[in-house]
């Protein structure tokens, strides 16, 4: 089975149990955690629970240390564990982001990519585009989860990436394509 359908897997039986539980983004925001923590500084801690010469003793310690430490529900905690018996922990970031697509689908979010030349700083600006991407994609406002890069090679203008739809209306587009209808 490849990666990316064991952890959609994994990910489907994990957003089942948080169902259950009723608590689906609680859950969410854990793993979400948890993977900051284990891809951060290098990814010095994905690296050691995945290290031949680490023992299981030794990573079952790191991990019990660290769920005691983070206090995380028992879902989640016995999912982690489940994952390091299985030897699975290096589909982590994978199981992550197919959860969060998963439970965004269940609560009718969509998540976008809003790059500018620059940052916005204005609220009232951010607060445009939310409103105008909601209208394009038709969902509300509030269901639009979006974040915002900066990106100075397309000059000025914007570039929003929701699903699957590209929008852009940067200025490096533009002369591209008048580029292209003058040669």
């Amino acid at each position: 089975m490849s990666r990316s359908a064991l952890s959609r897997r994994y990910a489907q039986a994990l957003i089942e149990l948080a169902q259950e539980g009723n608590n689906v983004d609680g859950i969410g925001e854990e793993i979400k955690d948890f993977s900051e923590l284990l891809y951060a500084n290098d990814k010095v801690l994905a690296q050691t629970f995945t290290n031949p010469s680490v023992t299981e003793k030794e990573r079952k310690g790191i991990l019990n240390e660290l769920l005691n430490r983070l206090e995380f529900s028992v879902t989640t905690s016995n999912f982690l564990h489940l994952l390091m018996d299985k030897h699975r922990i290096s589909l982590f970031g994978d199981i992550v982001m197919s959860y969060q697509h998963k439970a965004d689908e269940l609560s009718g979010r969509k998540r976008a990519v809003v790059t500018t030349a620059q940052a916005l700083t204005q609220m009232e600006e951010r607060s445009q585009i939310r409103t105008s991407l909601a209208q394009a994609v038709k969902i509300d406002p509030s269901k639009l989860i979006i974040q915002f890069n900066v990106d100075k090679e397309i000059l000025g203008g914007i570039i929003a990436r929701v699903d699957d739809d590209i929008y852009d209306a940067s200025i490096r587009s533009r002369l591209q394509d008048i580029r292209s209808s003058l040669l």
